[in-house]
């Protein structure tokens, strides 16, 4: 936003005369105000495009060249940790899901989720990935089942593990809704 104040820039104390550089956020620049974050742990950090220039070693002319280089460079790093993971998965990630997920065919499974039959060295991210997230959720199924056959032979409530009920049920009654207070299943 352009200036309407005549003051110091926030960053590099040069004069600004009102009508000149920027305003944003309650502080005066002397040019486009840039913002970079230096580690996962501190928060961001706002410097003017000529003090942002000269520290980092850059010579952009805008902030829009900032930002979309920064946009680049964060494209070419999850491109990077995406080829991992599917480098991961082809070479034996993806057997061992299935086998945890107990399938027959892994080639059955890649059949139904991507629609055509390909090989593993063949496969997208985006297909690995999905195959991967049909096996964990066929994982999940069968815990669950496991579990609830669990309860059902040693006759517990899953709800409340055979209690009835709970302290953190005082407000509403105390009692299990699910199995109406008995413990049972």
């Amino acid at each position: 936003m352009n200036n309407r104040y005549r003051g110091t820039c926030s960053v590099c104390s040069v004069s600004v005369e009102a009508g000149e550089g920027f305003y944003d956020g309650g502080y005066v620049f002397c040019s486009e105000p840039v913002w970079k974050q230096m580690n996962e742990k501190s928060g961001r950090t706002f410097y003017c495009l000529n003090e942002f220039n000269k520290r980092f070693g850059f010579s952009f002319a805008s902030a829009a060249e900032v930002f979309a280089e920064e946009q680049k460079h964060e494209a070419e790093e999850l491109a990077t940790v995406r080829e991992k993971v599917r480098l991961d998965l082809v070479n034996g990630g993806l057997v061992a899901a299935a086998e945890e997920a107990r399938v027959r065919s892994l080639e059955a499974v890649i059949r139904k989720v991507v629609g055509a039959d390909i090989a593993l060295n063949e496969m997208t991210w985006e297909q690995i990935t999905d195959v991967r997230n049909e096996l964990t959720r066929r994982t999940d199924a069968r815990l669950r089942r496991e579990s609830l056959q669990t309860w059902k032979d040693e006759d517990k409530c899953p709800r409340c593990g055979g209690a009835g009920g709970s302290d953190k049920w005082n407000f509403t009654g105390w009692t299990c809704n699910r199995c109406g207070g008995t413990g049972k299943y």
